[in-house]
């Protein structure tokens, strides 16, 4: 225990008998460092009750925090008081600020109460690098410590749509590496199935990465992080999904550089593929009903839409694969040596 905790006289922690998880990990974080003992409480009692702004357990708060969406409230005087905030993470991020953020003169300010606003309301990772791309597989990540982190920083989301393994499961030919782009931002089809796609990858797979989804949700619930996925969709069939049925097959949107196999997409417009996505969405939210925002990048690594025309997207590959294949023809055919 650090000598600035010593000297504020904290003995016991109270949370309330329907406590989130939120508020049993900060509780707990303080009690590790301060050897106070937790208590769980039906109402605000002596020493410090750790709560949410919804409990509405601090008799008397700033005026600020009334038109102000993400704040933090701490007050310690005597071994007793409040901690406080109206953002889950930020419940937490107070609790380590009191450890290690807190300057001289903010500290002299706890004993009368020390309003912070943050300078954002939600604050959420934007294609996470870390926690569900290609970053996930470093040696030694811990998706806990990270989350934990990602509350002290300010965040108040996580994106929790990762891959269990460290690679997708994916059609491909020898040689090619284009399906290894698909394992970070992974859609709906790596992770449940719609009747649609029933068959069209093992279930133990799509198992093991739902629940991976679920467990990084549940480690960024702990801190307090609200839950949220970051898709590139729509993501292409295998071939052997528009065999059967053909009339599904929508734009083209492999990359002429990289894929050695043409990939396309669902026919967006079609009722099947409607409902497929609706199947999808509903699915995924049965799995989070938590799930607070869901990303969709629609133009990249495996990724593509049919009312579009920029980057390599099109129903033949769009204008960027165009030229490629008109100078392709052009050399084969043409005597004259190529223009400088």
């Amino acid at each position: 225990m650090t000598p600035t905790l010593a000297s504020l006289g904290i003995r016991s922690l109270h949370i309330s008998t329907a406590a989130v998880p939120v508020e049993h990990t900060a509780a707990r974080e303080l009690a590790l460092l301060t050897g106070a003992k937790i208590s769980l409480v039906a109402r605000p009692d002596s020493g410090v009750n750790i709560a949410l702004a919804s409990r509405h357990w601090v008799k008397k708060l700033p005026t600020a925090s009334r038109d102000q969406r993400g704040w933090m409230w701490l007050r310690i005087a005597g071994g007793g008081g409040e901690i406080t905030a109206d953002e889950p993470a930020l419940l937490f991020a107070a609790v380590r600020l009191l450890v290690n953020g807190l300057s001289d003169t903010t500290r002299e300010q706890l004993e009368r109460g020390l309003f912070i606003a943050a300078s954002f309301g939600w604050h959420r990772p934007h294609w996470d690098g870390c926690n569900t791309q290609y970053w996930r597989s470093a040696r030694g990540f811990d998706p806990e410590q990270y989350a934990a982190t990602l509350a002290e920083s300010g965040f108040t989301h996580c994106e929790v749509n990762g891959l269990q393994a460290h690679m997708p499961y994916e059609d491909l030919v020898t040689d090619e590496y284009y399906s290894q782009f698909y394992t970070y931002a992974p859609g709906f089809n790596h992770f449940l199935s719609t009747p649609l796609t029933r068959g069209l990858w093992p279930e133990m797979y799509l198992e093991a990465n739902l629940n991976h989804l679920k467990k990084l949700a549940d480690i960024g619930r702990r801190y307090g992080l609200r839950p949220g996925v970051c898709m590139f969709e729509p993501r292409s069939m295998p071939e052997r999904l528009f065999q059967k049925y053909p009339t599904l097959r929508g734009a083209r949107i492999d990359h002429p550089f990289r894929s050695r196999l043409p990939r396309y997409t669902l026919a967006q417009d079609h009722p099947i593929s409607v409902e497929h996505y609706r199947a999808a969405i509903g699915q995924l939210v049965s799995a989070v009903p938590d799930l607070s925002y869901m990303s969709v990048w629609t133009n990249d690594s495996g990724a593509g839409f049919e009312h579009t025309a920029s980057l390599y997207v099109g129903r033949n590959g769009g204008p960027y694969m165009i030229p490629v294949r008109a100078s392709r023809v052009s050399s084969k055919t043409s005597k004259a040596p190529p223009p400088p």
